[in-house]
């Protein structure tokens, strides 16, 4: 029988509720689990809601008691949470974004290389969880096959209406998904900003710019455009890509860069998504397995603060924008 993973989970608010949920149901023979939140009633109900679970009192016993640390709190704690238990030893599975700003992404990595100078090797991810969806992995395959040929633009498209993080904008929580991916699928560097656009300090955000291959790309975030909308379309020099999250739908068109218009859709290719197992449980797994195998992340410190350091260059261009009044 293998030996469970003792695991704290810190913080157990909307997103820390759903981590506890995948641990409990699916990850149960995997995992032993011990929880902290701020808000003790909070902590204990979710104790007394799944049996076998450990209620920490505070943050430095749930880290004490266990090897590896979910940190699912407001980003404006991820950094010194995070801090705490690379310090201690523990890995770390953080919630994005990884910090607010880059300095603290910045000193999570000496954090982590002072560890390794000490003999220890940290493993430390941050939860970009749409890299673990069947459709991400499917649009990398289509793109890699060549299909669509070289990729000229990339559009993305986040509108949620209704929910805001008060500790983050529509940037760090939103945009941030289309910013990693946009560099995963093309497997490219954001170099440029080009055109940054905003409404209502930061709510509502457009950002141009170029890769550092060439390829331009506008990204859109708001959570108070009523319409929701999670779009992602590539094109490229054959073919053009369009995902729709909420469809659960790939949609290959017949339209390349250059073209003007759409030559029929007769030939268009519709590939229907059926993720088998959620995303959040992927993200998990990737991350215990890469506890017990010491293999690095798929999505980890370096990436995770090249993301937070693109949000915040767009953050500062928009509200540059904002001065520019006339």
């Amino acid at each position: 029988m293998n030996e469970k993973t003792k695991v704290s989970l810190v913080g157990l608010g909307r997103w820390g509720k759903n981590h506890l949920r995948v641990l409990h149901e699916n990850l149960r023979d995997d995992v032993s689990v011990v929880v902290y939140d701020s808000s003790q009633d909070a902590a204990d109900y979710w104790g007394n809601f799944y049996s076998g679970i450990t209620v920490a009192h505070d943050i430095n016993e749930a880290i004490d008691l266990t090897d590896a640390t979910i940190i699912a709190t407001p980003a404006n704690s991820h950094f010194r949470i995070a801090r705490e238990a690379i310090m201690s030893g523990n890995d770390v599975l953080i919630e994005k974004p990884l910090t607010i700003k880059t300095e603290g992404s910045t000193a999570l990595i000496g954090d982590a290389y002072v560890a390794r100078k000490n003999g220890r090797q940290p493993i430390a991810m941050v939860d970009h969880i749409l890299l673990y969806s069947e459709a991400v992995n499917k649009i990398m395959d289509i793109i890699e096959s060549g299909e669509i040929g070289d990729p000229v633009y990339y559009r993305a498209e986040r509108t949620h209406f209704g929910w805001a993080v008060h500790s983050e904008t529509a940037v760090s929580s939103l945009m941030i998904h289309d910013i990693y991916m946009i560099e995963h699928l093309l497997g490219d560097k954001i170099s440029k900003l080009g055109n940054v656009s905003s409404v209502r300090n930061l709510d509502d955000v457009t950002a141009h710019g170029t890769m550092r291959n060439g390829t331009e790309f506008s990204l859109r975030a708001s959570w108070i455009d009523f319409n929701k909308s999670r779009t992602i379309q590539i094109t490229g020099t054959k073919r053009t890509i369009v995902w729709d999250d909420d469809k659960k739908e790939i949609h290959i068109f017949p339209f390349s860069a250059g073209e003007k218009v759409v030559r029929g859709e007769d030939d268009t290719v519709v590939h229907k998504i059926c993720q088998t197992i959620e995303p959040l449980e992927v993200v998990i797994r990737h991350f215990l397995n890469c506890v017990k195998t010491r293999e690095e992340p798929l999505s980890g410190l370096v990436e995770g603060r090249h993301a937070v350091f693109t949000c915040n260059a767009i953050e500062a261009k928009a509200r540059e924008e904002i001065k520019c009044t006339l």
